[in-house]
C-alpha cells in the first residue's frame, strides 16, 4: 500500500523515509487563468471533509482543504502537505511526531495560522454521532485511547465544538502550536497514506460540529479557494483563497482563477456539454468504453493527447466548439482508479448453516463465470482472479517528495498471489464448436462440486445488491453462472448508493459489493469486511459477513506492522491470500476509471485519490473561445 512508514527499534527520534524537502511543481506551458467549468448529475455534494465520500464532494474537497500528508498526481505515496517533513518515529514506532510546516493560514479576517490543535480537532471529530468512515475505524485499531473515546462522543446527543476539543483521546497530543504526536498501540507503517486522506483534514473551531444548514460562504478552509457566492445556475463558485500563500503548498498549484459547478444534469447532457467544450470536467460521471474509443486518450501527464485513430485530421480552422464533432472535440482520462466488485458470503441469511461450509463457498467461488460479469458490468472491466490489486498492495517508501513525482511500478514482491478455489471451470477448448462442450463440461465440474459440497440441487440464496442497471446485469450474469449448478438467486435491493447507506436487512446468503480501493491500500478496503467492529464496512452499516471473526485480520495487522517493505510485501500477500482461500470474499471484477475531459484543458493531470482529473493542477488554454455553457438549475445556496 502507497505510504509506508518504517518503523525503528531505537527510543531516540528518527525521522522517517523522505529523501528531499518538498518543492513545488513547475507549472505547465502556457499562462494560468481562466474558469475551470464543472458539470454533473448530483445537485449537491457534502463540503464537510470529514463526511465527504462520492465523488463530487472529494473533488471539491481538494480545492478547499488540505492535509497533513497529500497525493500527488504522479506518485503512488503521499507528499508533505501540512507538515513540514516525514514523521519522526520514537519508541520503536509506537510514537509518531509530526512537525507542521508553520506558514499554513485559515480564510479568515485575522488569516491565523493551521495549529497543532486544528490538526486534533479533525481526527477527533470523525467521532462524532453519525460519521461512518474508514479512517475512524482505523484510528480507534492502532491509536491509544481512540476507540473509547468515539463510543463516549457518539454517544452524546447533542455535541459541541466545546465538548469535541475535550474529549480526551491519550493518543492524539497536541505539543504547542506547531507538533502533532500520536501514540499508537502498535507500530503502522501505514499512518502515512490514511493521514493524507481527506476525512482526516484539520479543522478549525468554527466547524468543529457541521450545523443542519450551513452558509457555504462561510466555510473556513486552507486550501487554494474558497467557497463563494454562486450566480444564476451554479450550485458551487470557489475563487481564490487570500489567505493561500502558493509557496506554503507543494501539491496545488491552483492554475485557474475559479471553479464553477453545475448540476442536476442528465448523463447524456454531461457528456455532451464537456465534449463540445462548454464544460471542462464532470464531477459524478464516468464514461464507458464506447466514449473512451471515440475520443483521445488524455495521459496521467497532461500533455496533448493525440487525436483519435478514426477522427478526421484537425486543420487550422477546425474548433472544438459545441458545433465541432464529438469525437474531435472530446478526450477522455484513464486514472489510476478502479472499482472493484466482490461476491460477500453473508453470516445471518437464509441458508446460513450451508454457507458457513467452506467447501460450499469454494464450490460457488467455482462456479461464477467472472468474465461473464466482466462483461455485464461493461464501462471496460475485466475479469479479476486475485483480492488486492498489484497497485494497492504495498510499496516501498514512506513519504515521496513533490519533486519525486514520477510513477512507480511495483516489484514483483509486491504483487499478490492470483489464488484459486479449491476448483476452477474447465479451460475452454480451442475452436467454436468447442465453446459447447467448454459449457457443458463447466455445468458438469459445477455441479458435481456443489453435490459434494452438500449444496441440494435447487437451492435458493437470497443476494443483496444495489438497484443499479450494472448491477443488475452483473447480478443477472451471476445468477446464470450459479444457475447452472442448480443454485437459484433471490434479489433484494440494498437501498441508496452503489453500496447501500440505508438500513440494511440482515437476512442476506451474498452480497454484490463494490469498493474503490483508496491509495492507503489493504487496511481501508479489507479491514471493515474482517473486523465486525469496524464502524461501517465499507460503506454498508451493519454489514456482517463471514469472513468476520476468522484470524485473517490478526494476521493482516501482523503483516502491516513489519519494517522491511520486502519481507511486509510478502507477508500481506499470504495474508491476503488467506483471506481469499476462506471462499468468504471472491474477487470478480475491476472496472477502470475513464472520465470525459473537455478540449479546453491544456493540463489535466488525473489524481488516483479522486478517480479524475486534479481540479488543484489542471490548467486551460484561456486563449481559445469557449461558448456559454448552458445554466441548468436555479441559483441556490447548498448546504454541506
Amino acid at each position: 500500500m502507497a505510504g509506508l512508514l518504517a518503523g525503528c527499534s531505537a527510543s531516540a527520534p528518527r525521522a522517517g523515509p523522505g529523501p528531499t524537502p518538498a518543492t513545488s511543481p513547475s507549472p505547465p506551458a502556457g499562462r494560468p487563468g481562466g474558469t475551470l467549468t464543472i458539470v454533473g448529475v448530483a445537485t449537491r455534494a457534502q463540503l464537510d471533509p470529514g463526511a465527504a465520500t462520492d465523488d463530487a464532494s472529494l473533488l471539491l474537497g481538494r480545492l478547499a482543504y488540505r492535509q497533513l500528508y497529500s497525493y500527488g498526481t504522479a506518485s503512488p505515496a503521499p507528499v508533505p502537505d501540512l507538515a513540514a517533513g516525514p514523521p519522526e518515529l520514537l519508541e520503536g514506532g509506537r510514537v509518531v511526531r509530526i512537525k507542521l510546516r508553520g506558514d499554513v493560514r485559515w480564510n479568515v479576517p485575522s488569516q491565523r495560522k493551521v495549529a497543532s490543535t486544528d490538526v486534533v480537532r479533525g481526527l477527533k471529530r470523525l467521532c462524532l454521532p453519525g460519521r461512518v468512515t474508514a479512517a475512524r475505524g482505523y484510528l480507534g485499531q492502532i491509536v491509544t485511547g481512540y476507540a473509547a473515546a468515539c463510543r463516549r462522543l457518539s454517544g452524546t446527543a447533542r455535541p459541541t465544538a466545546a465538548v469535541v476539543d475535550a474529549l480526551a483521546v491519550p493518543g492524539l497530543v497536541a505539543v504547542g502550536d506547531d507538533r502533532v504526536e500520536l501514540r499508537l498501540l502498535r507500530p503502522a507503517p501505514d499512518l502515512v497514506g490514511v493521514l493524507a486522506q481527506p476525512a482526516t483534514s484539520p479543522v478549525p473551531a468554527e466547524l468543529a460540529v457541521p450545523t443542519a444548514r450551513q452558509d457555504v460562504t462561510q466555510l473556513v478552509g486552507d486550501g487554494p479557494y474558497r467557497f463563494g457566492v454562486p450566480e444564476a445556475g451554479e450550485l458551487y463558485r470557489l475563487t481564490r483563497n487570500p489567505a493561500w500563500d502558493p509557496s506554503s503548498d507543494a501539491v496545488r498549484q491552483a492554475l485557474v482563477d475559479r471553479v464553477v459547478v453545475s448540476g442536476g444534469r442528465t448523463p447524456a447532457a454531461v457528456l455532451e456539454q464537456v465534449r463540445s467544450g462548454t464544460a471542462d470536467l464532470a464531477w459524478d460521471l464516468r464514461s464507458d468504453t464506447a466514449d473512451a474509443a471515440a475520443a483521445r486518450l488524455l495521459p496521467p501527464s497532461g500533455a496533448t493527447p493525440a487525436p483519435a485513430a478514426d477522427a478526421p485530421a484537425a486543420t487550422d480552422t477546425d474548433t472544438d466548439t459545441a458545433t465541432a464533432s464529438p469525437a474531435r472535440g472530446s478526450a477522455v482520462a484513464q486514472t489510476p482508479g478502479r472499482t472493484v466488485t466482490l461476491l460477500v458470503a453473508g453470516s445471518r441469511g437464509p441458508a446460513s448453516a450451508l454457507m458457513r461450509r467452506l467447501t460450499v463457498r469454494a464450490g460457488l467461488a467455482a462456479c461464477v463465470d467472472r468474465p461473464a460479469v466482466a462483461t455485464a458490468l461493461g464501462a471496460g472491466s475485466t475479469a479479476l482472479g486475485q483480492l488486492l490489486p498489484a497497485e494497492v498492495a504495498p510499496t516501498d517508501g514512506a513519504v515521496a517528495t513533490a519533486a519525486d513525482q514520477s510513477p512507480v511500478s511495483p516489484s514483483p514482491a509486491t504483487q499478490a498471489p492470483a489464488t484459486s478455489p479449491a476448483v476452477t471451470r474447465a479451460p475452454a477448448p480451442a475452436g467454436a464448436r468447442a465453446g459447447a462442450s467448454q459449457a457443458a463440461a463447466s455445468a458438469a465440474l459445477c455441479r458435481a462440486v456443489l453435490s459434494r459440497a452438500g449444496m441440494p440441487q435447487g437451492t435458493t440464496l437470497t443476494v443483496l445488491a444495489a438497484d443499479m442497471e450494472p448491477v443488475r446485469r452483473a447480478v443477472g450474469a451471476l445468477g446464470a453462472g450459479l444457475a447452472v449448478g442448480g443454485v437459484h438467486l433471490r434479489v433484494i435491493a440494498a437501498p441508496g448508493g452503489a453500496n447501500g447507506t440505508g438500513s440494511l436487512p440482515a437476512a442476506w446468503d451474498l452480497a454484490l459489493l463494490q469498493v474503490q480501493p483508496a491509495p492507503s491500500g489493504t487496511r481501508g478496503e479489507l479491514a471493515p469486511l474482517l473486523d465486525p467492529r469496524w464502524p461501517g464496512a465499507a460503506g454498508l452499516p451493519g454489514i456482517t459477513t463471514l469472513a468476520q471473526g476468522q484470524p485473517h485480520l490478526e494476521e493482516l495487522q501482523a503483516a502491516l506492522a513489519e519494517s522491511d517493505a520486502a519481507e511486509r510485501a510478502q507477508a500481506v500477500a499470504l495474508a491476503v491470500q488467506g483471506v481469499q482461500v476462506d471462499a468468504a470474499l471472491v474477487p470478480l471484477a475491476e472496472t477502470p476509471t475513464i472520465r470525459p475531459v473537455g478540449p479546453h484543458l491544456s493540463a489535466a493531470p488525473v489524481l488516483a485519490l479522486l478517480g479524475n482529473v486534479d481540479p488543484a493542477n489542471a490548467a486551460l488554454d484561456v486563449t481559445r473561445p469557449r461558448t456559454e455553457p448552458a445554466k441548468g438549475l436555479p441559483s441556490q445556496t447548498p448546504t454541506p
